[in-house]
């Protein structure tokens, strides 16, 4: 009804699916216009021979890491969420066949125990590891399920989708462009979220969006008729009804429900009479006001029941509303279910519809979301936390082996009670569940709770808690490039820890100069490293090994610092002193580390022009992170040989490996260095003249960038960028960007010395418009101090340029920039 291009629209993509063509089909639009509508009709229309599989998120879900993305795996192994372990291993072994590879991570996911073979896989994996192996296990599986039969996977709700499910989805997008898989995905309108993904895949894959609009005045009309068969509904109540609904299709329908308790409307059969006229005053003008008078209307027990469903979810169980009911008969609580069942304000897989299908038995869903949001804010506040109180209980009792899984819905309801002590203890470990897996969002939301909670009650007891807590938040912070936020975490940390443990608190200073290195704040960072080494004091015989780790981790960061300072002198004196102790007591990822940044000194020693001895030694680096459990360290020391590279000029080994870190750190979430990799291989790519390249990595690395405050990048980006403007002809551009560029590199306290990026495009430009004076004045910057060096032939034909210029023999100097520019493309600097 009014959806008839929208279901076109379904149907095509339907009929291409059973073909062998995959897309994304997103629909958009405001609560109640009918999204869940289209979607129970695109099942109806479902052709036999392709597979249906859903899942929805719910407002309380959010933060649970790979809910969504639970619920689709379950829905595709034909199993139910409280299925015993056994089924659902059954299901998950059976549905694998071939597949063994991925089967530990889709059981880490799922929860499921495993043998001492499988568990061996996984064990010796960070959680990065662990994380991006789950992320590829279930991108792996749906591939290959696609390929069996056409799949089509229904995403609900994602306006309360999960962070690490949205990351999936992303994953997923693209393959809909390589195997028969189509992803439905409905979201409210102002969600931008699913937009950004398609646009992101744009050109890839094929994708429809169906935006729903209200329903006209003739359609709503339509509807009020089929609703209702009514022969004598007054012109004026239809009026008032069309002009309050303005076109949402479930406000019609509950104005009418809401007539209909109110018996101005009468059954009788099929057929509806009006028994009255109505007044406006008499029908509340928002859809809330609506769905508030029908529950003030119902009988107390149901109003009661409905109410406490609410606290639960919008899905609910039988058995948890009857904890939540004690002192209620059976046959009273199952008649008011029913009673609310037959005024719909919920449903159960009885009743066959879109929003029912993946229930099972003694579960219940609320009809709409926004009939749940209503109920809930009804109630006053004393019960609702009551309330709150007994479903944590429930679930404590009714699944005390699912505690762990159950933490964030745990942390959830005794946040809302006021129980410091329990909400602190499961958000607590919902918080380090989401880390574990690299669901940073998620973890940084559930740390968040819980210090709250720890700061709203003011209590001692809660000290250990909170030392965990904002430790575990910081390094979040830190990974996901919030450096003022991390520093206040840790900060935080220090003042609980006090004088108590000398290990933890030189830890804490060494992670707050390495959150200070990122932003490049050397002093602060050096500062802080000598807190650390001062809380450390001197080895002693019975220096245990936890003391020696953190002293060889100072250490390394404090390497790193003199390279980033161009200390090779003092990188060097350290690591000499160092060197025994990290190879005898460091761990493979220290060794590595330490291994990195001696090829980063020599690097920088060989003022960028690195000897096949410093690549090789960061292949050694790359080596030593094989099979280690740190996919950050291994993502920065690929990072690394693939600078190197670059500067070596194998810009195809330095593309390739560039691509493989940040694969890697885009896994673990850590935006620092992805920003890094982006800069240099869209370096690589302006080197090797692939200038489409080079503009899309640009782009990116100048929105990462921005958003982190890496300024020197963010001149990186409009320097490549300036360069692809100049390679199009469009010199207005490139004399705007790569001015911005050399404006902010020169803006900064230790100015980054990479000028020529920006300086050879406008050399071009001035020498193209025949202006001798302007290119020779942007040339002297290639020769100022400080800056990267080019090669020694490139800069002697500057040189005798600009010599020429300054002696008056302008004209020769000219030709001699001409020259000196013909040997920079020679070169593969412009």
């Amino acid at each position: 009804m009014g959806r008839d291009k929208e279901l076109e629209e379904i149907r095509r993509a339907l009929a291409n699916l059973g073909a062998g063509q995959g897309s994304t089909v997103a629909i958009l639009a405001e609560a109640g216009l009918g999204k869940s509508r289209l979607i129970a009709e695109t099942r109806r229309l479902l052709p036999a021979n392709v597979t249906w599989a859903e899942g929805r998120a719910l407002s309380f879900t959010a933060g649970m890491s790979y809910w969504l993305a639970r619920e689709i795996l379950l829905s595709l192994l034909n199993v139910k969420p409280e299925a015993a372990q056994s089924e659902i291993m059954a299901a998950l072994q059976k549905s694998l066949d071939g597949q063994s590879e991925i089967y530990p991570f889709l059981a880490r996911l799922l929860e499921l125990p495993m043998d001492a073979a499988m568990e061996e896989r996984v064990k010796l994996l960070s959680s990065e590891g662990l994380r991006s192996g789950i992320l590829e296990a279930l991108r792996g599986y749906v591939r290959r399920r696609a390929q069996q039969e056409p799949l089509l996977l229904v995403w609900e709700d994602l306006h309360w989708c999960d962070p690490s499910s949205w990351e999936l989805l992303q994953m997923l997008v693209p393959l809909s462009n390589e195997v028969p898989l189509l992803l439905l995905c409905a979201a409210r309108l102002e969600d931008n979220r699913l937009l950004e993904v398609l646009q992101e895949n744009n050109g890839y894959c094929g994708h429809h969006i169906i935006r729903l609009s209200p329903l006209t005045r003739v359609e709503s009309g339509w509807l009020i008729q089929q609703l209702l068969k009514i022969e004598n509904l007054p012109a004026r109540m239809r009026e008032l009804i069309l002009n309050r609904a303005e076109g949402n299709p479930f406000f019609v329908e509950e104005l009418l429900r809401s007539l209909i308790d109110a018996g101005v409307i009468l059954l009788e059969g099929d057929q509806a009479a009006a028994t009255r006229e109505i007044d406006a005053m008499e029908i509340p003008e928002t859809l809330q006001g609506v769905l508030a008078a029908r529950i003030d209307r119902l009988p107390l027990d149901n109003k009661q029941t409905l109410q406490r469903a609410s606290v639960i979810g919008r899905i609910f169980q039988r058995r948890v509303l009857a904890y939540l009911s004690k002192g209620r008969a059976t046959a009273g609580l199952e008649a008011s279910l029913g009673e609310l069942q037959r005024r719909e304000f919920i449903q159960s897989r009885e009743q066959q519809a879109s929003e029912t299908a993946g229930l099972e038995e003694g579960e219940y869903i609320f009809k709409h979301a926004i009939t749940h949001d209503v109920a809930y804010n009804s109630m006053l506040f004393a019960w609702r936390k009551e309330l709150h109180q007994l479903a944590a209980e429930a679930i404590e009792a009714l699944f005390p082996g699912r505690l762990d899984e159950l933490s964030a819905t745990l942390g959830y309801h005794y946040e809302r009670t006021e129980a410091a002590e329990r909400a602190i203890f499961y958000l607590g470990r919902a918080a380090e569940r989401a880390k574990a897996t690299f669901a940073n969002a998620e973890a940084i939301g559930f740390y968040e709770s819980a210090i709250r909670q720890i700061t709203r009650t003011g209590d001692r007891q809660f000290r250990g808690s909170g030392l965990r807590l904002n430790e575990g938040l910081g390094d979040v912070l830190t990974l996901v490039g919030r450096h003022e936020e991390a520093r206040d975490a840790f900060g935080r940390t220090q003042v609980l820890t006090g004088n108590a443990d000398p290990i933890s608190r030189s830890r804490l200073h060494r992670k707050i100069g390495f959150s200070h290195s990122l932003q490049r704040h050397f002093a602060e960072t050096a500062r802080e490293f000598d807190l650390a080494d001062q809380e450390l004091g001197e080895p002693g015989e019975a220096s245990a090994p936890d003391w020696w780790e953190e002293k060889v981790q100072i250490q390394l960061e404090r390497m790193h610092l003199f390279y980033w300072q161009g200390m090779v002198n003092e990188l060097r004196e350290l690591a000499d002193k160092s060197w025994a102790v990290i190879a005898e007591r460091g761990a493979a990822m220290q060794r590595a580390k330490f291994l990195k940044t001696m090829a980063l000194s020599m690097l920088m020693e060989s003022r960028f022009r690195p000897s096949q001895e410093c690549v090789e030694l960061a292949e050694r680096a790359v080596a030593e992170c094989e099979g280690a459990n740190d996919l950050s360290e291994a993502g920065y020391t690929n990072f690394v040989l693939g600078f190197i590279e670059l500067w070596h000029g194998d810009f195809d080994d330095a593309v390739k490996q560039c691509g493989k870190a940040l694969t890697m750190l885009e896994r673990v979430g850590d935006l620092v260095l992805q920003s890094r990799c982006l800069t240099y291989r869209a370096v690589a790519f302006r080197r090797r003249g692939d200038v489409a390249r080079c503009r899309t990595d640009a782009e990116k690395t100048c929105e990462l960038a921005t958003k982190l405050g890496m300024v020197e990048y963010i001149a990186m980006a409009k320097a490549n960028l300036a360069w692809v403007a100049w390679r199009q002809e469009n010199y207005a551009e490139t004399e705007k960007l790569a001015t911005e560029a050399l404006a902010l590199w020169h803006g900064m306290d230790d100015p980054y010395g990479f000028d020529w990026m920006a300086l050879w495009p406008l050399i071009a430009i001035a020498l193209h418009r025949q202006d001798s004076s302007a290119a020779i004045g942007f040339a002297r910057g290639l020769l100022a101090e400080n800056q990267h060096p080019l090669p020694e032939t490139l800069l002697n034909a500057i040189r005798k340029a600009c010599d020429g210029w300054q002696n008056g023999a302008q004209e020769s100097a000219a030709a001699d920039l001409v020259s000196a520019m013909c040997l920079a493309r020679e070169l593969s600097y412009l």
